[in-house]
């Protein structure tokens, strides 16, 4: 039987997860990459205002397990910039192409409407139906911007309209509020394409704030499973750091296929020590926490090998146990 690929040979092969962002300049692309990715370097906005070179390759020393390309929104009437983008993707979805040459995923940003205006410009819309009729079957995320400028537009006006509001009740109303306002402009936004005639894509909210992007890298993670190869998912869980149970289904799926594969070929240890690797390869921390000793003793102490007598003078300790979980709180 074909041995399954490890996490370790995945990113061998696929290197880094390729993803086009697709967005005006000030829509909070640089926050979106930042947040998403755990990077302080992600800078778009160096381009002159609105332009951008899709073709250019954005990586980071911070996180070398993705690369982004980016492109400017498009005006009405810009048949060059939608031509040029049209062109890149026809030329990453090849399928001659390696997959690690190939767009894995395309994020089509726009900022959240604050008062009721329409979600997309034609050229959105035609981008959307380019996407659907060519076949490509690039994964594609429309990420609503800014949704944070919503609930604080809400906030403003139930403030005007309440003199001496309690802060909290006011908290609580401006989020209400706001679901209110997405629900109509997702409303919008299906009516759209019920006009255009394609099925409605994947969207998401995109809040940013510590523990709440974590919705962006599950619903990629759900569409990359469904439209390329495993390895492009597993890629995707190495190279985001917003959603730890992402990293946990990607390790737990390529164990269970290293375990299935050699049930009554290699101790219980052995298996261990390589979904320890994995561990190491997929969460793509900062640091050494998990590559420690002490991390590996802990892993191998929740199951020895029935031969072995348990050596409790290596069990690690409260201490080291709660060292490596504040590490962890630090990362997620």
């Amino acid at each position: 039987m074909e041995s399954e690929p490890t996490i370790k040979e995945i990113i061998q092969t696929v290197q880094r997860f390729r993803i086009l962002s697709v967005g005006w300049s000030g829509v909070g692309t640089s926050s979106l990459i930042n947040s998403v990715f755990r990077m302080e370097d992600a800078r778009v906005s160096y381009f002159k205002p609105g332009e951008a070179e899709i073709r250019k390759e954005f990586t980071s020393e911070d996180n070398p397990y993705f690369v982004l390309h980016y492109s400017k929104g498009f005006e009405t009437g810009d048949v060059a910039t939608f031509e040029t983008v049209r062109q890149f993707i026809m030329e990453r979805s090849k399928e001659e192409l390696e997959l690690k040459e190939r767009l894995h995923a395309l994020w089509l940003c726009t900022e959240t409407p604050t008062a009721g205006g329409r979600v997309f410009e034609a050229g959105d819309e035609r981008l959307l139906q380019f996407l659907h009729e060519s076949g490509t079957g690039i994964p594609v995320v429309i990420v609503f911007t800014q949704y944070d400028k919503l609930v604080r537009t809400k906030e403003a006006e139930l403030r005007e309209d309440n003199e001496g509001i309690d802060p909290a009740a006011l908290e609580r109303w401006s989020e209400e509020e706001a679901r209110e306002a997405f629900k109509i402009c997702l409303d919008s936004l299906q009516r759209t394409m019920d006009r255009l005639k394609i099925p409605m894509p994947r969207y998401v909210k995109f809040v940013r704030a510590i523990g709440r992007t974590f919705q962006l890298a599950e619903v990629t993670r759900s569409i990359v499973k469904e439209r390329l190869d495993e390895a492009a998912w597993i890629m995707w869980a190495i190279a985001q750091r917003a959603s730890l149970p992402v990293k946990i289904k990607a390790c737990v799926t390529k164990g269970m296929s290293f375990a299935s594969l050699r049930v009554g070929q290699t101790l219980l240890r052995t298996c261990l020590l390589q979904v320890h690797k994995d561990i190491i390869s997929c969460w793509n921390f900062k640091g050494e926490v998990l590559n420690s000793a002490e991390f590996g003793q802990l892993m191998l102490h929740l199951v020895q090998d029935v031969q072995v007598t348990p050596n409790v003078s290596t069990s690690p300790t409260i201490d080291t146990i709660s060292s490596l979980c504040n590490g962890f709180r630090l990362l997620f």
